[in-house]
């Protein structure tokens, strides 16, 4: 009966957690990604080509 109880706490936690990864490593990949758009944007208004 508790084993039953602690078995299904865990199972849950597990799922979370997997969760909580998934969002975090999204949150990384959107990071990185904005991070190299805001680097080009910046390179092309301060190095643009003086006429």
């Amino acid at each position: 009966m508790v084993q039953d109880i602690l078995n299904e706490a865990v199972e849950k936690y597990q799922k979370f957690k997997k969760i909580e990864q998934d969002f975090d490593d999204s949150q990384k990949k959107q990071l990185k990604n904005q991070i190299a758009v805001d680097i080009e944007t910046y390179e092309k208004r301060m190095f643009k080509k003086i006429k």
